[in-house]
């Protein structure tokens, strides 16, 4: 499966790091609900798209790292997300 579905981590409430690097990822499709998470890095899929919803229950996330995607980082998404300064494109 190449499509990130949140269920998974559902009851993983205290995790704070979770690395899905190369796992050929193409989609986001559902807001991440682990709240204490601190660091994301999806370094090397195929995903192309960020969307906001995937990411508004991380109000701990400090690092998100999509880089070695196919994402075209515009400063317009950098803008609006809350996670810019911490973004790694």
């Amino acid at each position: 499966c190449t499509n990130f579905y949140a269920n998974c981590f559902e009851n993983l409430n205290n995790l704070e790091e979770l690395n899905l690097s190369n796992n050929r990822m193409e989609l986001m499709f559902e807001p991440i609900g682990l709240p204490n998470l601190k660091i994301l890095i999806l370094r090397n899929n195929l995903i192309q798209k960020l969307f906001p919803k995937n990411f508004q229950n991380l109000y701990n996330l400090r690092v998100l790292d999509v880089s070695g995607n196919k994402i075209q980082c515009s400063n317009e998404l950098l803008e609006k997300s809350f996670f810019s300064p911490y973004m790694c494109c």
